[in-house]
């Protein structure tokens, strides 16, 4: 059965736009996205319910795509290259609302003021990832989950940095990916790049001026070595990457 999300013709998601080239489709994505992102602070206020999660993601995909906000109507698979082309196991699309639902309500549940901030990074970081591995939209899940969960925690007067989260969204997914295997999920990653990013952890300027540092050091450390994975300078988070290395490597058994 062929994916009603796509195109007839072509292996592009439909989209308002009417682009039937999926670079072209993620060059636009590239330009409307990040504006919408800039202004999802509104959706701070009220409760933090399964329409509010809807609610965001039709935002920041709504000039996008017809069927933004609603949860999808078929099961989906991602090849994950840290998992070697495996995909996670996300949630059977029949049941995506009542697991939201239940995950959202252990949200609430957590008595946020009384925790430190180890405490905070851990419980955001299961939290964030459980929600993520539900996967509730044909696309666009993890914009939508990290968006919720950053709005979430600021209504809980925990201040995320958004900015390194941002810089290090490559790690970020792959950190998820790695949190939602099941029995083998690894959670210390993204566990780690939370609490960094937790304001109160160290003001967001001395955050990426230490990002900046830690790059450079990296780069210069292995720039002489023959790794895939620096051929890019551009496009690669640097300071997470022995963290990302070494979580391949216990994936594969090497360790």
């Amino acid at each position: 059965m062929r994916d009603p999300y796509l195109f007839e013709d072509v292996d592009v998601i439909k989209n308002k736009l009417g682009i039937k080239d999926n670079d072209k489709l993620e060059a636009a994505e590239s330009d409307i996205v990040p504006i919408k992102l800039m202004s999802v602070d509104k959706f701070i206020e009220g409760e933090f319910r399964l329409e509010k999660l809807k609610l965001i993601h039709k935002y920041i995909f709504g000039d996008l795509y017809e069927w933004a906000g609603e949860t999808r109507k078929m099961d989906i698979e991602k090849s994950e290259a840290v998992l070697s082309g495996l995909s996670v196991q996300y949630c059977n699309y029949k049941y995506i609302e009542r697991e939201v639902k239940n995950i959202i309500n252990k949200m609430n549940k957590v008595d946020w003021k009384d925790l430190d901030i180890d405490r905070k990074a851990e419980e955001i970081s299961k939290l964030t990832a459980e929600l993520w591995q539900i996967h509730s939209f044909r696309e666009g899940n993890t914009r939508t989950t990290i968006t919720f969960m950053e709005l979430f925690a600021a209504s809980k007067g925990i201040n995320i940095d958004r900015e390194l989260l941002k810089y290090n969204s490559g790690y970020v997914r792959n950190s998820l990916v790695l949190a939602s295997i099941g029995e083998y999920s690894e959670h210390s990653h993204l566990i780690r790049i939370i609490k960094d990013s937790i304001k109160e952890n160290f003001p967001a300027k001395e955050n990426r001026k230490k990002l900046s540092e830690t790059i450079n050091k990296a780069y210069k450390k292995t720039e002489n070595r023959n790794e895939e994975a620096f051929k890019n300078k551009n496009n690669i988070e640097r300071w997470y990457y022995k963290d990302l290395k070494r979580l391949k490597l216990v994936i594969k058994g090497e360790l």
